[in-house]
């Protein structure tokens, strides 16, 4: 056998014993819980940092979408903007969610489902009216991009 041939024979050999002690070599034991420890609890200073209301005025947040989140008892959106084709005028694709799924075509001025007005469609975004607010809808998204004027609570103003 070659020098070559007894130093790969060797390092096989290694491996192979090094493979076997660890397959074989008990794992460590698992730390037993303490008996004696003491619960989690909060810092006594932590609740007097937030104001008294703090956990009510935490409950009266709405999000974007949620319902009740326009102040006046209905859904902020109960429409999707699927799509926009451009020729041979501007027409906004509009789904409804839900069991019960209807497409709409509409161009601007038309009412969207949840009685807002589409007021413009330009490339990939839908402007959209609801009372003194606008919002700008883009393509595969849920939320408006941009908003304007007295929003609902949730929506960023961004201009």
């Amino acid at each position: 056998m070659t020098r070559r041939g007894r130093t790969v024979l060797l390092l096989a050999a290694g491996a192979a014993t090094g493979v076997a002690l660890g397959a074989a070599w008990p794992p460590p034991p698992i730390p037993k819980s303490r008996e004696d420890a003491a619960e989690w609890t909060l810092p006594a200073d932590a609740l007097e940092r937030l104001p008294r209301d703090a956990v009510t005025r935490a409950g009266q947040v709405r999000w974007l979408g949620e319902k009740g989140a326009d102040g006046d008892g209905q859904a902020s959106q109960e429409w999707r903007l699927a799509g926009i084709l451009q020729t041979p005028q501007p027409v906004a694709l509009v789904v409804t969610p839900g069991k019960q799924k209807q497409s709409f075509r509409l161009e601007p001025g038309a009412t969207l489902p949840d009685g807002s007005r589409l007021a413009a469609i330009e490339g990939d975004t839908a402007t959209v009216e609801r009372g003194a607010c606008t919002l700008v809808y883009q393509l595969h998204r849920s939320q408006p991009i941009r908003t304007s004027g007295p929003c609902s609570a949730g929506t960023p103003d961004t201009e």
